[in-house]
């Protein structure tokens, strides 16, 4: 609690348990999403919305298999709906038209580590009876479509080899759009840890107000603090202005974020099993 509490009440406390959603759920949500997108499309594509409910309920559960069920998630399946449908028009007779458009929200979406989006599409041709052979898709052209993206896309995620290299290369692919880059090297400018966490943090929400990528790269120690800016989860004030919490310790503020702003967060592979599950 970030209020004071009393001492007769300092031994209570409310466990919140939360069940793993069952595919009437998942199916539900996706339903109702999509009908926000656009109300025409969840007749035309029931087959799909069915399928993709079916294909993730699949993964999950393969991925238990390999220790891996918490590696993607529920916000991974919105993100995809949002995807898929946010690029399908009413007007088309023939949604399997759209199959690769598909393929490749399922790999802009699902990827990650080795085959995790290979194993989330051979299940959806599967679940959806198609054999349609997909578009070889490349990694660096996922990440380039993501950054240049006019739709709601997600924050990046990257884990990598040799951070040295991905940083050339994402230097590449920012070379038309200002970013900057933060990383635990940062942390040494200051007398102590507590210092340094905080003015980085005033930096980053100063960064989030403009159109600018922002890379972030061993600052573990303040990604809890980015917990809600990581998942977009935004409040709208007037004039549509997006807001977002951003938490210190007993303290929080909301701050704005420009609609254009990016980030990406670098990830190395040998560390990847230390990291805090999201």
């Amino acid at each position: 609690s970030n209020w004071t509490l009393d001492a007769s009440k300092m031994n209570r406390a409310i466990n919140k348990v939360v069940e793993e959603p069952d595919f009437n759920y998942i199916e539900q949500t996706a339903r109702e999403k999509v009908r926000n997108i656009n109300k025409n499309l969840e007749i035309k594509c029931d087959g799909i919305i069915k399928a993709i409910c079916q294909t993730y309920i699949s993964y999950i559960e393969e991925q238990k298999k390999r220790s891996k069920e918490d590696f993607h998630g529920l916000r991974d399946f919105y993100y995809l709906i949002n995807d898929i449908f946010n690029g399908i028009s009413e007007k088309e007779e023939n949604i399997d038209n759209y199959l690769n458009h598909i393929f490749k929200s399922i790999y802009r979406n699902f990827g990650g580590f080795e085959k995790s989006a290979d194993i989330f599409l051979s299940i959806f041709k599967e679940k959806y009876n198609c054999n349609q052979l997909q578009e070889k898709y490349a990694v660096l052209n996922l990440i380039e479509d993501n950054i240049k993206s006019k739709i709601d896309s997600r924050y990046l995620l990257l884990i990598v080899k040799n951070e040295t290299i991905i940083e050339s290369v994402l230097k590449y692919i920012l070379k038309d759009r200002e970013y900057e880059i933060r990383s635990d090297d940062n942390i040494n400018d200051y007398e102590n840890e507590s210092n340094a966490v905080l003015n980085i943090l005033l930096k980053i929400q100063s960064l989030m107000k403009s159109e600018i990528t922002l890379i972030l790269k061993n600052l573990e120690i303040l990604y809890p603090s980015l917990y809600e800016l990581f998942n977009k989860n935004f409040i709208e004030y007037g004039g549509g202005k997006k807001f977002v919490r951003i938490s210190y310790e007993s303290s929080y503020s909301y701050v704005e974020v420009n609609e254009n702003f990016k980030m990406i967060v670098l990830v190395s592979k040998d560390k990847l099993d230390e990291e805090q599950k999201p």
